[in-house]
């Protein structure tokens, strides 16, 4: 499945367009075609206040959400039952749907596990946060147009989504009038988004057409080596664990645009078992959620460090879950020697 959208309603034609161009037999949807399908009714009945005189903007916001979760899930298991590949528009910010979408998987796995309403969110919050899902956004030539996507990218890439690349129209052209300081401009706000992006493909319209995208990017989080914590960002970008001299660990992360976000991070745990289970990554408001390893699981986290684009956490075990190894057997060698060396003296005395 590949979701297109745009910083601007404007833009959704263009999106539409470079979805097409990078998938031409694609099936293409609008996610609002799915307002009415019998899964919002589903989800909505899942979620109810009883007693309430008024509803608050923040439940009146909640519900909205809980709505376009029901629309995606909706568009997704339409996509999976088609042979051919499956465009979806979304109107709105794709990082923020595809996070309530994890999010509101992760609470029903905790309430209701074995509903199979809970298994189908499962299955398509795996699917996002596992790099099944591609992504095109479209914005203009603007620079806060280009803050907004330069952060939503950062997003994407933090949940795992595999961004396709993003794509700047319509540029001003000369035929249209626009003078050549405009044009300039612009396409130096193109050199600067495609330097802040680095390896998130950045192409910009020409002679009025959208650019053609390659139709399968990497993703935007990408197990490497023999374990789920060796993780990359973005298709070059790397991310690494390693160990400190004091038995520590450090797990590195590398996201494209990162240092033009309001960056928060922590930890969540899905198990009571562990101190930590997952890296909580909060971009702007919105949380993407790192899964750890089995090393890491059993570690507690001490702190985290930014640095332009990278995240490192530190971690040091815990004792609860790294009981020391038990010195029985050292201390039984020695007395097995001790009688030896006594024999070996009194011959010598002898």
């Amino acid at each position: 499945m590949l979701l297109a959208s745009s910083i601007t309603p404007s833009g959704a034609v263009w999106a539409e367009s470079a979805a097409r161009k990078a998938i031409s037999t694609a099936h293409v949807v609008d996610l609002g075609d799915f307002s009415e399908h019998p899964l919002v009714s589903e989800f909505a009945e899942s979620f109810c206040v009883t007693g309430a005189s008024r509803v608050s903007g923040d439940l009146s916001g909640a519900m909205a959400s809980v709505r376009r979760t029901a629309m995606l899930l909706a568009a997704f298991d339409v996509a999976n039952a088609r042979v051919d590949p499956t465009i979806v528009v979304v109107d709105g910010s794709v990082p923020e749907l595809v996070s309530d979408a994890c999010s509101l998987s992760a609470l029903l796995q905790v309430s209701a596990a074995e509903t199979p309403l809970a298994q189908r969110a499962k299955t398509m919050s795996d699917a996002l946060a596992g790099g099944d899902v591609e992504w095109i956004v479209v914005t203009p030539p603007e620079r806060a147009a280009m803050d907004s996507v330069t952060v939503q990218v950062a997003q994407g890439c933090a949940l795992g989504l595999r961004v396709t690349g993003v794509v700047v129209a319509p540029m001003p052209r000369k035929r249209d009038g626009w003078p050549n300081k405009i044009r300039r401009s612009a396409r130096g706000l193109v050199e600067q988004l495609q330097d802040r992006l680095f390896d998130i493909p950045v192409q910009r319209s020409r002679a009025g057409k959208v650019p053609v995208l390659p139709s399968r990017a990497a993703r935007g989080i990408e197990p490497r080596g023999a374990g789920p914590l060796s993780l990359t960002i973005s298709p070059e970008s790397a991310s690494s664990f390693g160990s400190e001299s004091d038995g520590g660990h450090v797990l590195s992360v590398t996201i494209p645009g990162l240092q033009y976000c309001d960056v928060e991070v922590g930890v969540w745990s899905q198990d009571p078992s562990y101190p930590s289970t997952h890296i909580v990554v909060r971009l702007d408001g919105v949380s993407a959620r790192i899964e750890l390893d089995s090393t890491l699981r059993r570690c507690v986290a001490v702190e985290a460090v930014l640095a332009g684009d990278s995240i490192a956490v530190s971690f040091r075990a815990d004792p609860a879950q790294w009981p020391e190894p038990r010195a029985s057997s050292g201390a039984s060698d020695q007395a097995d020697e001790q009688p030896d060396e006594q024999v070996d003296e009194r011959e010598r005395e002898a």
